[in-house]
């Protein structure tokens, strides 16, 4: 099940080293914005 986070909560994620940021969108849609870290796998 997918957990859905505040925006703290998801910032706390981001924070932790140890967490893996997976985007599953296309190529365009990460090429206009992406949040840093991210690991493109659409």
């Amino acid at each position: 099940m997918i957990k859905d986070l505040t925006p703290k909560e998801f910032r706390g994620y981001l924070m932790d080293d140890e967490v893996i940021l997976v985007d599953v969108r296309e190529q365009w849609e990460f090429d206009i914005c992406q949040i840093k870290g991210a690991i493109l796998m659409p």
